[in-house]
Order: structure tokens, then sequence, then C-alpha cells
């Protein structure tokens, strides 16, 4: 996401975060063939632990597959994709817990964060955005008229 942001704003600074270092390897390589890899900071670090910011966007696809429907996810993304980078707890929603408890220490005034979510997520994630403070909280539907992106602000 990060080098599509910066492929379609130049005037953004942006940093590039990932508990896997194998995947910042791989985004990093991504960033250089695309002559963007000086404008994007990739850091290594967990989802519950940010660098502090403060983020005017914070944008995430987080893990959001329950730990139940893992057994039966189609075996070109089970099998290719690391279980960490889907696995999103037993409810799907550890991720969006995690990121929402940061709000006040990560997010600048007026900033705004916004998440991909799984299929039937996008009411509770809602839920952890007001319960975190933000506010103008909107859902965006999919091609297919699925609710998976849910965006708020900071105040």
């Amino acid at each position: 996401m990060a080098i599509a942001l910066a492929s379609e704003r130049p005037d953004f600074e942006l940093s590039a975060i990932d508990l896997c270092p194998e995947a910042l390897l791989v985004a990093k390589n991504n960033a250089e063939a695309h002559q963007l890899g000086e404008r994007i900071e990739f850091q290594c670090a967990d989802l519950a632990d940010l660098p502090p910011g403060p983020f005017d966007l914070v944008v995430s696809n987080p893990p959001y597959i329950t730990s139940d429907e893992w057994a039966g996810l189609m075996p070109e993304v089970r099998d290719y994709e690391p279980r960490l980078a889907l696995d999103g707890g037993e409810d799907g929603l550890t991720a969006y817990r995690k990121l929402t408890r940061q709000v006040d220490r990560i997010m600048a005034p007026g900033g705004w964060l916004l998440v991909e979510v799984g299929v039937n997520q996008a009411e509770p994630v809602a839920a952890l955005f007001a319960a975190a403070g933000l506010t103008e909280i909107h859902t965006r539907c999919d091609y297919a008229g699925l609710p998976r992106v849910v965006r708020g602000r900071k105040v």
C-alpha cells in the first residue's frame, strides 16, 4: 500500500511497517524497482507497538481471517501466505484492537485511519473506532457491494 500511495501522491512522506522482515525486504525491493525507495521508510514493528508518529494517515490491511477459517482457505492462499499475515485471532479482530488502542499515541489531530476488513467485520471494527474516539466513521464497499474498508478521523 505504501508503494501505491507513494506512486499516486509524490507529496507524501511514508513509513511502511510490518512485523515480518522478509515481507519488508520484498516491499523495499518493489519500491526500489519503481524508483520510490527513497520516499518510503521501512520499519519492522509489531502492530501492538507502532512508532509514535504522529501520522496524518494510517492505512492498514491487517490480518482478519478468523483462526477457524484458516483451514478452509484456498490452498493458493493458505499455503503461500504466512499465517502471521492472515490470522486475525479467534474473531478476526485482534489486529484492529491493537491498532485502535494506539490511536491517541500515533494519530495526528485531524488524521485518518483506514483499514481493510473481512466479511461481516465492518460493524465491529466501526465500533472499535468509535470506542477509540474516532469520528466521521464510514464504511466503503468493494465492487461486489461488500463493506471492505472502514475509515475514521481523530478529533
